[in-house]
């Protein structure tokens, strides 16, 4: 559970689309786990121009550090629909997150199904970001 927890949160500090506006952007993540609600976990993170060139490599390099990759990536216009998987350890599960991308702003819903020590798991997940201002230097 600790390492989907980890996860979650790092998708929720990553930009999602490939022309984000750089600078300050607050984020909020909402996790329901097997029917319990989570604390929220909000942040602000300064975002820099090179990183939203390229945001599903990016991604891709992130998820591996939790031995998770991205199974499938569509994004058309706004809309995003991505798939992914993770395998470690005792964690072992798959999801999906869609949702509406602008350059600042996004609004994303998943979820995930799998094991956690052999347990049977399931997650939902709300992402927000909001472009807030230019970062200082």
């Amino acid at each position: 559970m600790k390492s989907t927890i980890i996860l979650i949160l790092l998708l929720s500090s990553v930009s999602f689309a490939q022309k984000l506006e750089p600078g300050l952007w607050k984020t909020k993540s909402v996790l329901v786990l097997n029917g319990l609600p989570l604390p929220p976990a909000e942040g602000e993170e300064c975002i820099s121009a090179s990183q939203t060139k390229n945001v599903k490599e990016t991604i891709v390099k992130e998820l591996k550090k939790n031995d998770c990759k991205l199974d499938n990536w569509n994004l058309k216009g706004e809309n995003l629909q991505a798939s992914l998987s993770c395998k470690k350890n005792e964690l072992n599960a798959k999801g999906t997150l869609r949702g509406k991308v602008t350059p600042k702003s996004y609004d994303l819903n998943g979820e995930a199904e799998g094991t956690y020590n052999v347990i049977p798991s399931q997650a939902t997940l709300r992402l927000t970001g909001q472009w807030t201002r230019v970062c200082k230097k």
